[in-house]
């Protein structure tokens, strides 16, 4: 899956539009579905941290996603010369400085969404801020194939304020039929090229 698949994913997942400044962190993981990658292939390290508020409450977290040297590598689907590192994210949430949560994910954090074959062969993508919830905070991540944008799986992590965390699929991927999800892609296609020209 492509950077900007990716990053207009977790757009699309919030219930209000996100900033400039929120994209281009999302966007800001490097691409790398270029059909002539070859040799060792990592995505950039990401570092976000921003507070929300939660009941009136404010909370405070961070998300770090790195590529792993101890991780299994995976190669690519069109360049099979490439090799892709996975990436972990870590993820801490803080009412004040009391921590509440914090855990370090890697792709296995989400086996029991994605099936076996996908797990040998894709990465985790990245994990980002989604949306408040009714008294907690929601995070999107993505699972997916390193050359195929279309080929991922989007997840949710709901970090409830008393340390509760809830996993589970995004229901996108349950209700929207295949032809859905082929005018959604396309669609998404059309506006990062349109992001690319500056339009």
């Amino acid at each position: 899956m492509s950077v900007l698949a990716f990053g207009l994913f977790l757009s699309g997942c919030k219930n209000t539009p996100k900033t400039d400044e929120e994209l281009e962190n999302e966007l800001s993981i490097e691409d790398i579905v270029d059909a002539d990658l070859s040799g060792e292939q990592r995505s950039q390290e990401q570092l976000m941290r921003d507070t929300v508020r939660v009941d009136g409450v404010l909370y405070t977290y961070e998300i770090h996603r790195v590529s792993s040297d101890e991780l299994p590598q995976v190669r690519g689907d069109y360049s099979h010369n490439a090799i892709f590192f996975d990436n972990t994210a870590s993820l801490r949430v803080m009412r004040g400085e009391t921590v509440i949560y914090s855990k370090t994910f890697t792709k296995n954090s989400f086996s029991n969404f994605i099936e076996p074959d996908m797990m040998k062969n894709s990465i985790l993508e990245g994990l980002v801020f989604d949306h408040v919830i009714d008294g907690g905070i929601q995070f999107a991540a993505a699972v997916g194939y390193p050359q195929d944008e279309e080929m991922f799986v989007p997840l949710r992590i709901k970090v409830m304020t008393d340390g509760q965390v809830k996993i589970d699929k995004d229901p996108l991927t349950d209700t929207a039929s295949d032809a859905d999800l082929d005018t959604e892609n396309k669609e998404l296609k059309e506006k990062a090229n349109l992001e690319d020209a500056g339009v």
